[in-house]
């Protein structure tokens, strides 16, 4: 096919044009309009939430919920756990998102990621189903997972034994009665959440180190 080479400007303009094309059809992730709200964490892993930090236990079951809204479209919801030096995405799910209400999106698991444990932060992070790894927008918590064999309060029993006896993983001495969780646990007659086992009226303390007696029963 003969014809005349194309000048330096008409190949500018026609570059120019195909660019205009392609482009026309992408939006920016800067350019949707997009929120994460009411997003909660619960479940048995749950302890209590302190200075926005969320306490969990590792080995025990939570649930990520939240609702997504904004301009109608596809996305992508991703939850993503970790800090700056271990990231990790967990699972992520396509959420498709209409003008006239809001989309729930929920992540149930059966325990934390393993090996994480320490302070973590917990995201929820939106893209564009067919963008690049550039959020949207992004919802996050602070965690602190306790491991199930480590001793957060140091007192002697594993954070899991604590769990299971009904104890306070987070509290060395959970009925205040001068004994620690852990010594309480290894004697036969007191009982770690009650101060005074026997009701004598002397404190399961007292009893030990003062009088030197065991028979808190």
């Amino acid at each position: 096919m003969s014809g005349y080479p194309l000048s330096g400007s008409r190949v500018y303009l026609v570059m120019l044009a195909c660019m205009l094309v392609l482009s026309a059809g992408i939006v920016s992730a800067a350019q949707v309009d997009m929120s994460v709200d009411e997003y909660t964490l619960t479940g048995d892993s749950v302890l209590e939430t302190e200075e926005d930090i969320t306490y969990v236990t590792g080995w025990q079951s939570y649930s990520v919920e939240a609702t997504v809204e904004g301009d109608p479209g596809a996305y992508q919801a991703c939850l993503v756990m970790g800090d700056a030096v271990d990231e990790r995405e967990i699972e992520c799910k396509v959420v498709g998102v209409n003008a006239s209400q809001s989309e729930t999106v929920n992540f149930e698991k059966s325990e934390w990621p393993e090996n994480m444990s320490g302070r973590q932060t917990v995201s929820l992070v939106v893209r564009d189903t067919n963008a690049s790894d550039e959020p949207i927008t992004t919802s996050s918590k602070q965690v602190n997972i306790l491991g199930e064999n480590g001793d957060y309060d140091g007192d002697g029993a594993s954070n899991r034994v604590e769990i299971r006896e009904g104890i306070e993983p987070r509290n060395d001495d959970t009925d205040g009665d001068g004994l620690s969780d852990g010594e309480e646990l290894k004697l036969p007659t007191a009982l770690p959440n009650k101060s005074d086992t026997d009701g004598d009226g002397l404190s399961d303390g007292i009893e030990v180190n003062k009088y030197d007696s065991a028979q808190t029963k």
